[in-house]
């Protein structure tokens, strides 16, 4: 009987032979490839197309920090909301308050002679015909009755200071004043207004509603000498806002710097990448230039608060006062800045852990080996996904564009942001793409599952 096996040897012999002297000659080309003479020059097209790639990033990373300031600007000075927000919590700062209650106790002692209406009382109580010994006791509470009085005035004013009607006098006095900074009319340091902004863009509280509720109560309380303190007409200024002289003169062109910069500098970064050769790797210099300069702008912004509290610090006006101010004034501010450079950082590690760089390799092959190992040994206690699990896998790339995208939203949306926020963000994230990482299993094919084999399938088995 004829060997009917040995034609099909020798054809499978014979391909092998072929296959190895291909790759043989394969690897030399390879080989005098790499060991000739160097590249030559790049393409003019490939040189502009690198010279416009930096441009570009160039221009939107020296942008990026007017843009963040630029649409900060614009939602304090179109949103009452925004506006009120961020100067409102000043009338909740223990600096602040102590320095409005300081000022008003200085223009009530300053409007009303406490010991020279005291020492009238004390005289006239002496003209009655004291004798001896209680006229010496009564010229020693002297002092101490004019030092209560004042002590009673200083508790009275912190009392109102610190209360809950002197918070909502401040909010709606920044609103009022807000709603007529954005009409660019009416009268901003009117009399019958409670905060005042002038024209050089101080935001100042007025003592006169304050000292007036002060008397009120002292007055109920028996205090006599109250009566004699007059209408105070005084303001003190507890915070200064650029964006009041930018309202009145160029009010329009902030706007719609505020409004578009910010798109113009997307538009520039979007245009570095796609301009690219290489779209991932421009990708992660575009995220690094714009994180760059998000620190660049926090530095800024920690400089002017030095900058500031030097500047605005006097006697009658608290170095600490000042520095509750700045920080207070600038917090959605470097909010902002915080948002965007951790968006930024986020974009540029997942951009470099999907790129073909071997650390990012090393790391995802071992990610993926012990993300295996663990599925591997929970399906063989009987633990498995099933169906669920072939989906995840043959959806992953769309579900970790979805976190994301989630992720990235999060990070935008928080207001104030802090720290924690975005460590906490990005550890959800992690854990979400850890997750799906775990969760997903490659399909199974119908030979696996005992069905029947395809005539393709099985013509290759044999």
């Amino acid at each position: 009987m004829a060997d009917t096996t040995q034609p099909v040897s020798y054809d499978l012999a014979e391909q092998v032979r072929r296959l190895t002297e291909e790759n043989e000659r394969l690897r030399a080309r390879v080989a005098v490839e790499e060991s000739g003479p160097p590249r030559e020059p790049r393409e003019p097209r490939r040189v502009w197309r690198s010279v416009v790639v930096v441009v570009l990033l160039a221009l939107a990373t020296i942008l990026a920090p007017a843009a963040t300031i630029a649409g900060w600007a614009r939602v304090q000075l179109t949103s009452a909301d925004a506006f009120v927000d961020t100067f409102a919590p000043l009338a909740d700062d223990p600096n602040v308050q102590a320095l409005v209650t300081d000022q008003a106790v200085a223009a009530i002692n300053n409007a009303v002679d406490i010991p020279g209406l005291t020492n009238e009382v004390f005289t006239g109580i002496d003209q009655i015909g004291l004798p001896p010994r209680a006229a010496a006791a009564l010229k020693l509470l002297q002092t101490p009755a004019t030092q209560g009085i004042q002590s009673f005035i200083q508790d009275s004013v912190s009392n109102v200071v610190t209360s809950a009607a002197f918070r909502d006098l401040m909010r709606q006095g920044l609103r009022t004043a807000h709603d007529s900074l954005v009409a660019l009319q009416g009268d901003l340091a009117g009399p019958d207004r409670a905060v005042t902004i002038s024209g050089t863009g101080e935001i100042g509280v007025q003592l006169k509603p304050i000292i007036a509720a002060v008397k009120a109560r002292l007055v109920a309380r028996g205090v006599a000498l109250a009566s004699n303190i007059p209408e105070i007409d005084k303001t003190i200024v507890v915070a200064k806002t650029d964006a009041v002289p930018t309202i009145r003169t160029v009010y329009a062109a902030a706007v719609a710097a505020g409004t578009w910069l910010p798109f113009v500098v997307l538009a520039l970064f979007a245009g570095a990448v796609l301009t690219a050769a290489r779209h991932r790797r421009a990708l992660v210099a575009a995220a690094v230039c714009l994180a760059a300069a998000m620190v660049v702008t926090a530095a800024a912004l920690g400089g002017g608060r030095i900058l500031f509290t030097n500047a605005v610090a006097s006697d009658l006006f608290p170095a600490a006062a000042a520095d509750a101010i700045y920080t207070q004034s600038l917090t959605l501010l470097r909010s902002a800045v915080l948002a965007i450079g951790a968006l930024a950082v986020f974009v540029a590690a997942i951009a470099w852990f999907a790129g073909p760089e071997d650390p990012a390799r090393r790391l995802r092959g071992a990610l993926v080996d012990a993300t295996a190992a663990a599925r591997d040994g929970a399906e063989a206690r009987g633990v498995t996904t099933g169906r669920f699990g072939e989906w995840v896998g043959a959806s992953a790339r769309a579900i970790r564009v979805v976190i994301a995208v989630v992720a990235a939203v999060v990070i935008l949306l928080l207001r104030p942001l802090s720290f924690s926020d975005v460590a906490w963000t990005a550890v959800g994230a992690l854990v979400a793409l850890l997750l799906v990482q775990l969760l997903g299993r490659p399909r199974v094919d119908s030979v696996d599952r005992g069905e029947p084999t395809p005539p393709s399938v099985s013509a290759g088995l044999t």
